[in-house]
């Protein structure tokens, strides 16, 4: 999968031809790197005025062909281009954010923390940390996770609004 090659993919080019039965077959299918296309601006500032920034939207070359016949019984692959026009980095599952997730298991200890036992922070992840040691926890996401928690708790009428109403 994606995930353990490094990078990401995107489904682009799609043909399709619609059974009797409005069943969708997929005869062709192209699948290409998240880095296909060219960055291309459409503001028109000044150069003194923008910032220096890179895109990764960088023109990789990286696409497969498939194909789904239909005197076949399985997907044929009609061409790859396996070569990628940047580094890739065999950090990214640890790096990306979408794979640092809480998962649900983490979540409803830190609930069960957070309101209940009323742990800060710094402990609850010093307890996930040890509790899964081969997950990697981002402290941020841990502090929104909590903030949400304490948010669902936390009454809406404040003590202003019970003092004009008493």
């Amino acid at each position: 999968s994606a995930k353990f090659c490094h990078f990401g993919i995107l489904p682009t080019c799609q043909n399709s031809l619609v059974s009797l039965a409005t069943l969708t077959i997929t005869r062709r299918r192209t699948y290409e790197c998240s880095h296909v296309q060219t960055y291309e601006p459409q503001k028109i500032i000044l150069a003194e005025n923008r910032r220096d920034r890179d895109s990764e939207i960088i023109g990789c070359f990286w696409h497969i062909n498939l194909a789904f016949p239909k005197s076949a019984s399985g997907v044929k692959i009609n061409s790859i281009v396996g070569e990628h026009n940047y580094n890739i980095n065999p950090l990214i599952v640890e790096i990306a954010p979408k794979f640092q997730k809480l998962t649900n298991e983490m979540l409803k200890r830190v609930k069960f923390w957070t309101i209940q036992e009323r742990i800060g922070m710094i402990t609850q992840y010093n307890l996930l940390v040890a509790l899964f040691p081969n997950k990697i926890i981002n402290k941020k996401d841990l502090s929104n996770a909590i903030q949400q928690f304490k948010k669902q708790v936390k009454s809406s009428k404040n003590d202003a609004y019970q003092m004009l109403t008493e």
